[in-house]
């Protein structure tokens, strides 16, 4: 029997956090591909998730997949977090850009996945005199 040969299409969507969130199903995807429970990717999205009880949150998700699999994802936030990053000596805060994380899939890395992903994160997403505040997961 001949092997049928599906393409693999990388696809880079960015969503409102807030509208994330209301999605459970959505918003457990990347729980899952995340290597660690406690990873600064879930702990700030639990971060979020507790301001959005007050008021919605100015954060979107960015969502890799291929194909219809997801293979990373990322925050970017503008706002508070007291998550302790590695070689870092302060937390971080809203004046210092937009903060930025980023995971990729053990079997999808050095594919350039996390580097479109990056690339969403751009100008287009926030104003040009902002920095971004990148941890990397």
């Amino acid at each position: 029997m001949k092997k049928l040969y599906v393409p693999n299409i990388i696809t880079i969507r960015t969503l409102d956090f807030n509208k994330v969130a209301k999605q459970p199903s959505l918003l457990a995807k990347p729980r899952k591909l995340t290597l660690h429970p406690p990873s600064g990717l879930n702990y700030e999205m639990d971060t979020l998730l507790d301001i959005m009880e007050d008021r919605p949150v100015k954060a979107k998700a960015i969502l890799a997949y291929s194909n219809i699999t997801l293979i990373g994802w990322a925050l970017l936030s503008k706002e508070p977090s007291d998550f302790w990053f590695p070689n870092s000596w302060n937390p971080f805060t809203p004046r210092d850009g937009w903060l930025f994380e980023v995971f990729v899939s053990a079997k999808h890395r050095r594919k350039g996945i996390g580097s479109k992903i990056f690339s969403r994160a751009g100008p287009q997403d926030r104003q040009a005199r902002d920095h971004l505040y990148c941890a990397v997961g």
